[in-house]
């Protein structure tokens, strides 16, 4: 699964440069990075993992691939059960998304059968979580892509992927109010919640800063602050808190093999 080839040579103390996939994605494609919207379901896990393969899509040739995260999310749950997450209960961990999305592969939003994805359906995660994904939507999932990845323990790997085009998949034991800080800072919670799954598609490394752009699951509108530069529903983070969000060894790079089509 580790397999990933970046280059990884570390920026200097500050290599000028800010680097926004969502920039080059916009770029790509001619639209905005999707925005993803949970409600009230915890399956960040997916959503971070479906948003990172579809920025993949249109980076890759300019056209966006829409990406369902029910299975990934449902998927990982069902074939890692766990105490820790029963499949009655909500949540899990981001490396079984991980594992699981590098096995099965891309799953592109659509009908399968008797069973519709052309649309969020956090009925059919839940379901699947404890039932499994049905084999009429696991049998295509590995056609269009295989993915591989790398996994990322500090600020300086994530430069390196970024600035390779790579997206990184967090799994985050900080999680962050929705009242931004001055810069679209985010403002991290108390320690003790549970954690929250993001998707970095973004480095600032100009004089002064080390930042990194973090998209969130939960709506266009859930951190209100408007800040110029910063694309919704995103914020940024410095380098050491960063580096707190991958403490936990939960954090990935993505590519891809072989070219979507």
């Amino acid at each position: 699964m580790n397999d990933l080839r970046l280059e990884t040579s570390a920026p200097p103390a500050s290599s000028g440069r800010r680097i926004c996939l969502a920039d080059k994605f916009r770029a790509l494609t001619g639209r905005d990075i999707p925005v993803f919207n949970q409600y009230a379901h915890a399956d960040c896990v997916g959503q971070a993992i479906a948003l990172a393969a579809g920025v993949l899509s249109g980076l890759a040739n300019g056209h966006y691939v829409e990406v369902a995260s029910e299975p990934v999310y449902a998927g990982a749950k069902h074939r890692y059960r766990s105490s820790e997450y029963p499949c009655t209960e909500q949540g899990a961990r981001l490396s079984w998304g991980i594992a699981y999305m590098t096995d099965a592969g891309l799953f592109v939003r659509k009908r399968y059968g008797d069973f519709d994805l052309t649309a969020y359906a956090p009925a059919l995660a839940r379901a699947w979580a404890c039932s499994g994904v049905p084999r009429e939507v696991t049998e295509d999932a590995g056609r269009l892509a295989t993915f591989t990845t790398r996994t990322i323990t500090t600020y300086e790997e994530a430069y390196a992927a970024i600035a390779n085009d790579r997206p990184v998949v967090i799994g985050s034991p900080t999680i962050f109010q929705s009242s931004l800080r001055g810069e679209g800072l985010g403002t991290p919670m108390p320690a003790g919640r549970q954690g929250h799954c993001y998707c970095a598609l973004g480095v600032d490394d100009r004089a002064g800063k080390r930042r990194i752009c973090c998209f969130d699951s939960r709506g266009r509108y859930f951190y209100r602050e408007s800040d110029t530069g910063r694309p919704r529903p995103s914020f940024w983070v410095d380098a050491d808190v960063f580096h707190e969000m991958v403490r936990g060894g939960e954090a990935y790079a993505i590519g891809y093999h072989p070219i979507f089509s």
